[in-house]
């Protein structure tokens, strides 16, 4: 929606919440608008250990050798964009991607799985379904599948799981929806599963905002619900292990793990968190760890000024918030300390209003509502237009895809054009992915021993090529250690299928011509880093 408006006139005469609603909407304009989230002092007892985890047995490690990183199964589908463009097409839209009928043009953004272009589409208010394309001529896409569902709603991302199957989640009306897509070209709802408390019209209050499949658990954004931690390891029987609340009290938005951290975002509000998930059951706030989104401004008590942000993306060890209100923009955040973000740079964007980002090789594409921008992040300090892109409609989702981006508007969109192709670049991608940041961090010491290890690259990765040959963790003896993997938006996850051994180094290992971009370029260098178990004495 518009969302200028709404927050003016949230501002003006305010909003009753429901009875039973906790309050989590003052962050974005309300009586704590001039105070930063103070949490640094508090004491957020021992760190979990694992340590109740270990019964003294490691297990045997695998029979055999590994695969070749380049060993595995090829995608079926054609592929990421293969079309080589003039430099008078660049910037130019050149195709709509309507779904039907039943489009209700309220679109949002998409995914790569098995060589095909995977968009759920829903409106925010419900009906929609899983529509999967062929993009390799991203000029001509061609519509393989377009399954319908009442109860699916507006996803603003999905997770991928390959325990047992192969299975995405997105959100529903009531809560998260599990759909088999063992077979790409023709999905399959397999089970909606609903969330207490979470329900429609409002489109910001009780619904499921975001999810993240950090397999088998599930973490899912749920605005005033708060988090919702989900075992998916049989995604026809899942159960909450968890429901957490931030403090200060937010609306949660976006949610992202990487390793043994989730970065939570505010939906349209002014904070953000790097939360310990180390015991998925029991998420802890960091000391330190909250922080304010702001565009670097300074108020004259010296404390930053609050500036609401619609969702937010990690990459890289940098946090990404577009931000909304008068005047939108780009804030960015240093996160390698998960105790002590700090604000490194802003983008001002004149009569944005703040929608998504995803990142492609040092590039943001961020949505703005009235218009959307590439821009470039190379020296996250100092960000830089380099494309703006016009659409009708609230284009609030830029989402790239080697040498295109898919413009999407939620809102107000021409009838059948409510996503649009543009060219961004002549050439087709052919730089593979590479690792920009490993949680763990490489020589960290008294890991617990649930352990998962969380990597971001530099862009989308096919999941195809993400592997037992491509991911691999080893122990001290140089053994691989059996893991699930699982990713999405860049981000790829890897837990242990065991407890680690107390006092071990473990080495995570992305070796050389494994891991691939959407176009089939591999990762050209090899990457490791190691970390060392905490002692159970």
């Amino acid at each position: 929606m518009r969302r200028r408006s709404l927050l003016i006139a949230l501002l003006l005469v305010g909003c009753p919440e429901p009875a039973d609603a906790p309050d989590a909407g003052t962050d974005a304009g309300g009586s704590d608008a001039g105070a930063a989230p103070q949490d640094a002092g508090f004491d957020a007892g021992p760190a979990p250990t694992g340590c109740s985890l270990w019964t003294g047995d490691a297990g045997a490690p695998p029979s055999g050798p590994l695969p070749a990183p380049d060993e595995f199964t090829p995608p079926v589908g054609p592929g990421g964009p293969a079309a080589t463009y003039a430099a008078s097409e660049l910037g130019e839209g050149c195709a709509f991607m309507p779904v039907g009928d039943s489009d209700e043009d309220h679109h949002n953004t998409g995914f790569f799985l098995d060589g095909y272009l995977v968009r759920p589409w829903a409106h925010e208010r419900g009906r929609g379904g899983i529509a999967v394309w062929d993009f390799d001529d991203p000029c001509e896409p061609v519509l393989v599948a377009n399954v319908l569902d009442e109860q699916i709603r507006e996803t603003h991302a999905t997770g991928l799981s390959n325990i047992g199957g192969r299975t995405i989640v997105v959100a529903s009306l009531t809560g998260i929806q599990f759909w088999d897509v063992s077979d790409v070209t023709a999905p399959v709802r397999i089970h909606d599963f609903p969330l207490e408390g979470v329900r429609y019209p409002d489109a910001y209050m009780r619904t499921v905002m975001s999810t993240f499949w950090q397999a088998p658990y599930i973490y899912v954004g749920a605005s005033d619900n708060g988090l919702y931690v989900v075992d998916a390891t049989d995604p026809m029987s899942p159960s909450v292990v968890a429901q957490w609340f931030p403090e200060p009290l937010f609306r949660i938005g976006q949610v992202m793990a990487v390793g043994n951290l989730l970065y939570v975002f505010s939906s349209e509000g002014s904070v953000g968190a790097v939360v310990d998930i180390r015991d998925p059951g029991a998420p802890r706030a960091i000391p330190g760890g909250t922080f304010t989104i702001t565009d670097g401004t300074i108020d004259r008590f010296d404390r930053p000024v609050p500036t609401p942000a619609y969702f937010g993306m990690v990459n890289g060890g940098y946090t990404y918030h577009p931000r909304i209100g008068i005047t939108g923009g780009l804030a960015i955040f240093d996160v390698t300390d998960p105790t002590a973000p700090t604000f490194v740079g802003d983008f001002e964007a004149p009569q944005g209003d703040g929608g998504y980002v995803y990142l492609h090789e040092g590039v943001a594409y961020v949505g703005l509502s009235d218009y959307g921008v590439a821009l470039d992040v190379s020296d996250p300090t100092s960000p830089s237009m380099m494309r703006r892109f016009d659409h009708t409609g609230d284009v609030d989702t830029l989402t790239p895809f080697g040498n295109v981006v898919v413009v999407s508007v939620d809102d107000d969109a021409v009838p059948g054009e409510a996503s649009m192709v543009v060219p961004v670049r002549e050439a087709p991608d052919a730089r593979g992915p590479v690792v920009n940041m490993i949680v763990p961090t490489d020589g960290a010491s008294d890991q617990p021993l649930s352990t998962r290890i969380g990597l971001t690259f530099t862009e989308f990765v096919s999941m195809n090529s993400v592997f037992e040959g491509s991911v691999i963790l080893r122990d001290a003896d140089g053994d691989p250690v059996p893991a699930h993997l699982s990713g999405q938006e860049g981000v790829v996850s890897l837990w242990p299928i065991g407890p680690l051994v107390p006092e071990t180094t473990y080495t995570l290992e992305v070796p050389a011509g494994g891991v691939t971009d959407l176009n089939g370029n591999p990762t050209e260098t090899a990457f490791s880093a190691s970390f060392t178990t905490v002692s159970c004495d």
